[in-house]
């Protein structure tokens, strides 16, 4: 997508995160990214240990000001183990 030059540039999305995971320890992950000519940046980062309420969506929000006029690609991208593996909800995402 381009992200267009003369406008507010911030991604939103809702996540909800479920895990049976009770390690205390960050073992599956979702990384947010902005992939670029420059290369990748990572917007956000979240694990099991974000877990909730099933079903229950919290907003996020990361400013995309920094490549305005650019084409990039948004990427979601997670890592899990198999013992106990968490599962990321990601819904309604939109540039605003």
């Amino acid at each position: 997508m381009t992200i267009p030059l003369a406008a507010p540039a911030a991604l939103t999305f809702w996540l909800s995160v479920s895990s049976n995971d009770r390690t205390g320890t960050a073992n599956d992950l979702l990384y947010v990214e902005v992939v670029s000519s420059t290369g990748t940046t990572t917007l956000g980062t979240f694990s099991n240990l974000n877990r909730g309420t099933a079903g229950v969506y919290a907003l996020k929000t990361h400013e995309l000001t920094a490549w305005r006029g650019q084409m990039v690609t948004l990427r979601f991208r997670a890592t899990t183990n198999n013992k106990w593996p968490s599962t990321f909800y990601v819904d309604d995402v939109s540039l605003r």
